[in-house]
């Protein structure tokens, strides 16, 4: 009898990101990450909770975000990330990398 082998089904992580620029060189830079399961479209200016707080908490601060470089960045298959970020997603639907306290 042949075994029937279950194709595994293709997961995907979206990346959100908030780009801000640099006061010191004017260059725009990424300040925050959001790692999320699930596909997300890369068109339209999609956000979400998460990132609409992170961006008034970083204009309160004084940056001025970069609208062109902000939103999903990117929605890939899970087996294209590093380990380190699928590690991070085992046990939970996102991660949040924040590079500016």
């Amino acid at each position: 009898m042949q075994e029937r082998k279950e194709k595994e089904e293709l997961r995907h992580i979206s990346l959100f990101s908030i780009a801000i620029e640099d006061p010191e060189t004017g260059h725009w830079r990424y300040a925050w990450n959001k790692y999320i399961k699930g596909q997300f479209s890369v068109t339209g200016g999609t956000t979400d909770r998460d990132m609409e707080i992170e961006m008034a908490r970083l204009i309160k601060l004084g940056f001025k975000i970069v609208k062109s470089r902000t939103g999903v960045a990117c929605c890939i298959s899970e087996n294209s990330y590093d380990k380190s970020i699928t590690d991070q997603l085992k046990n939970k639907e996102y991660f949040i990398e924040n590079y500016t306290r």
